[in-house]
């Protein structure tokens, strides 16, 4: 990505953010939207790339790993909530069809079953989905910035031209300070 020049490769969008957050909160977008972790690339123009200590590294994980756990933990309780209620009325049923036991404890029974299979399905679920799968993202957490620091440009190589009103359409409604593709011959346009 040639962050100064009005060219790019073809069909790519190039997107610019006033900040890290901005730039790691569309990239979430863009992955949600099915746009490939590899096909995502960012530039912060005056960031120092140098390695980070060990201190600094275990704060960015730290950060987004307190995203992904309040993720799962959401996911557990109404995972546990929906399992639970969803048990509840199986075993009343079962108890009601059947004629077993009473329908109280089979329905309190398949409650704490459903409860401990949708806490785990939902826990598991949130933190998941929680994930970022491109690099990009995880450099958004890594970038040192320095004094005089530039905006951070977000770059979206899609090779199909079909694909990039669908990655425009995803970043209009993330806050982009500016948003341009790239024609079949990387002349940028606004988008």
């Amino acid at each position: 990505m040639d962050s100064g020049s009005d060219r790019a490769s073809a069909n790519d969008v190039i997107a610019i953010y006033p900040d890290l957050d901005a730039a790691r909160a569309a990239i979430t977008i863009l992955e949600r939207h099915g746009v490939e972790g590899g096909a995502i690339e960012l530039d912060v123009p005056g960031a120092e790339r140098k390695p980070l200590s060990n201190e600094a590294q275990r704060d960015a994980d730290m950060e987004a790993t307190g995203k992904v756990g309040k993720r799962a933990g959401v996911g557990f309780v109404g995972g546990a909530l929906i399992g639970a209620l969803i048990g509840a009325l199986v075993g009343a049923a079962a108890s009601a069809v059947f004629d077993l036991y009473s329908p109280l404890a089979l329905g309190l029974g398949g409650a704490l079953g459903g409860a401990i299979f949708g806490g785990y399905a939902g826990g598991f679920y949130g933190g998941a989905t929680g994930l970022p799968v491109s690099e990009a993202w995880g450099e958004t957490y890594n970038a040192e910035a320095s004094e005089g620091t530039g905006q951070p440009r977000l770059a979206v190589h899609t090779g199909d031209r079909t694909k990039v009103d669908d990655v425009v359409q995803a970043l209009r409604g993330t806050g982009p300070l500016s948003l341009r593709r790239a024609d079949e011959q990387g002349r940028l346009a606004d988008a």
